[in-house]
């Protein structure tokens, strides 16, 4: 037994030689560490992922990418979107066909829309066409079938089929001679024209008026438009008065200066392959304050700009009045060129949020209202009123081939919320606003049946 304890009393008195370290293991282990970490990282990031990145994954899937003509991405623009976009002589770029993404879907031709749209119309078809910027093209909202454009179309077809059902509460296909029955059936409301009602959405973000008239007049004009909706406003009066329309940003400074493109070149190279790493995102995450992903980022192809939204507005009231006679040219052209082909036309001044009253804004709206840059709000609320008075004299001057509905100044039928950031806009809003479209277009004369008889000379 003593024996046994002195065995294990000398056993614990040993001293063990210790392993050094190589210190190549060292250098071996920080890859695998960083590896794991990595892995861990990946399979975590959604829970340490922030509120905003959640909304920086839509804004990043509606932003554009622009690629050239073998679908290549430009280098040394800001090109973290997902909606692909290429150049295009007439209209400075356009959308590439058959994109999906969680949030939206384009077919062939590059609209957003659910089917091809053949350039033979069928027979009975109703064309209808939404032309616009990121707004219209519905940035902001889960699925095409949310979208302004495709809630109008319900609305229409919905208006078809109660016209089948109840014939009897639209004025009737003949008028009677008699003025007393006249005069009753005239109080009813018109019949719209029947047939399959189509509302294609052929917007695009960061197109101005003048990007839309060449769209319009080019590549629109042979899908054989029975009525067409302008959707626009705010691109013209952020675009720079030397311009005719939006471009794809850079290009021409890039051709100038091919040292400085070869410099962002490298740094966005950089800056990518770093932040493809889910462990970089996550300390970032972690480390990094939070932000206002309203503001700027969610802004279309004005998150390109390198001036902030208040130094885009116009610098003097010579360069407003310049913007403005560009937009009311346009505006001009496309109501020649609709009264020609006989096509009626509605031009909706879009919305933005320095139009809502205060009362109507929620704590969110507020504080985007709150994170604007200095002077945005007081030039914003100068301009915009103009543009509205500017389309409103031309619905005056062409009374019978223009409509102008005003959505800056919101009615109280819009829900609140109603904005998103300053320009875009929720689901409720697109429904909302697609319902004053469609009183809009039922109330054109050119959109209705006119019963025989209804005028006697």
């Amino acid at each position: 037994m003593f024996k046994r304890g002195r065995r294990r009393s000398s056993y614990s008195r040993s001293r063990r030689r210790k392993k050094k370290i190589s210190p190549w293991t060292v250098v071996a282990a920080i890859p695998v560490a960083l590896i794991g970490l990595e892995i861990l990282a990946r399979l975590g990031s959604s829970y340490f992922e922030k509120a905003e990145d959640q909304l920086s994954r839509e804004a990043i899937a509606h932003s554009i990418k622009f690629v050239d003509e073998d679908q290549s991405e430009y280098q040394g623009l800001d090109n973290r979107g997902e909606l692909l976009a290429t150049e295009a002589i007439s209209t400075g770029y356009k959308l590439l066909g058959a994109q999906e993404t969680e949030f939206f879907s384009l077919n062939e031709q590059g609209f957003r829309d659910n089917e091809p749209l053949p350039v033979a119309k069928p027979q009975g078809e109703i064309r209808v066409f939404v032309l616009g910027n990121s707004a219209a093209f519905g940035r902001g909202v889960a699925a095409n079938d949310m979208t302004v454009a495709h809630r109008l179309e319900q609305l229409l077809k919905d208006r078809v089929q109660r016209q089948r059902q109840d014939p009897g509460s639209y004025r009737p296909d003949i008028f009677p001679f008699f003025q007393p029955s006249r005069e009753k059936l005239v109080g009813l409301p018109a019949k719209i024209k029947q047939g399959n009602y189509r509302v294609v959405n052929v917007s695009v973000p960061g197109y101005s008026s003048g990007n839309e008239l060449a769209q319009f007049a080019l590549e629109i004009l042979p899908y054989q438009p029975d009525l067409i909706v302008l959707l626009n406003g705010y691109e013209d009066l952020l675009l720079p008065e030397d311009a005719e329309a939006t471009d794809i940003p850079k290009l021409d400074e890039f051709a100038k200066d091919p040292d400085k493109y070869f410099q962002q070149y490298w740094r966005e190279s950089f800056g990518k392959k770093i932040k493809k790493s889910a462990l970089i995102r996550v300390i970032a995450n972690l480390t990094s304050e939070k932000s206002n992903p309203q503001v700027g980022e969610v802004l279309s192809i004005r998150e390109r700009n390198e001036l902030s939204l208040a130094e885009q507005l116009p610098a003097s009231e010579e360069a407003f009045a310049a913007r403005l006679e560009r937009y009311r040219e346009n505006i001009k052209q496309f109501v020649a060129l609709c009264s020609s082909a006989r096509i009626p036309l509605v031009v909706a001044i879009q919305p933005e949020i320095t139009g809502r009253p205060e009362a109507k804004l929620d704590a969110a709206e507020k504080e985007v209202i709150a994170n604007l840059p200095a002077g945005y709000v007081d030039g914003m609320t100068t301009y915009y009123p103009k543009m509205v008075e500017t389309a409103k004299e031309l619905e005056k001057a062409f009374p019978n081939n223009l409509k102008v509905l005003n959505f800056y100044q919101l009615n109280d039928k819009f829900p609140t919320p109603t904005f998103i950031d300053p320009i875009h806009f929720n689901e409720g809003a697109h429904g909302e606003m697609a319902q004053q479209m469609y009183s809009a277009i039922a109330s054109i004369e050119k959109m209705q049946i006119i019963p025989e008889n209804f005028y006697l000379d």
